[in-house]
């Protein structure tokens, strides 16, 4: 015999869900929809379940309208796991035109004039967060934005990795602009 365990997600938080449901008629990003779901599973946790099964416990609460039809007629969607849901959520609410156009705003991004690492990287950041179903390799992503900063900030890179940036392993390249992101932003809030 096998014991349900009962569990318990706080109030505030499907209130809030419940708030802000997604109708899937274009008037919100699928994406921050999603986020914010994200967002709010990770405000608690649920003895006995992962973050990705009450994600899949809330998102149903979490549409409304066009967006819940859909739902309702997928088939058997509480046997599915987090990240086949999600995906075929992106499948139906973020038409592949859209993907396209915002992946070749990732591939092609460059630098505003004026624009610093720290700002460049931020800025790039949310645009993978809009679209993250771009599939595009982070080993390309990294040294598109390096191919495209200018001289000065391409030797700092390179000095700080002490070589050549676009010879090292992704995961240096990554936390270097990490790290610079986040020297920037400590330093702009003194």
């Amino acid at each position: 015999r096998t014991e349900s365990i009962p569990f318990k997600i706080p109030m505030g938080i499907v209130e809030k869900i419940m708030d802000e449901r997604y109708a899937g008629d274009g008037t919100v990003h699928p994406s921050d929809h999603l986020l914010k779901l994200k967002e709010l599973c990770g405000l608690f946790k649920v003895v006995g379940l992962s973050r990705e099964s009450v994600m899949k416990k809330l998102f149903r609460l979490s549409l409304k309208d066009k967006a819940r039809e859909w739902y309702e007629l997928l088939d058997d969607p509480h046997h599915s796991e987090w990240k086949e849901l999600e995906y075929i959520f992106y499948s139906k609410f973020y038409p592949l035109h859209e993907v396209h156009l915002d992946r070749n705003y990732i591939y092609n991004f460059c630098p505003h004039d004026g624009e610093n690492i720290a700002q460049a990287w931020g800025r790039l950041k949310l645009l993978m967060l809009k679209c993250p179903i771009h599939e595009l390799p982070i080993d390309i992503i990294v040294n598109n934005i390096y191919a495209r900063l200018s001289g000065h900030y391409k030797d700092y890179l390179d000095a700080c990795l002490e070589g050549s940036f676009s010879r090292k392993e992704v995961k240096a390249k990554w936390d270097l602009l990490e790290t610079i992101q986040r020297n920037t932003e400590d330093w702009d809030k003194d």
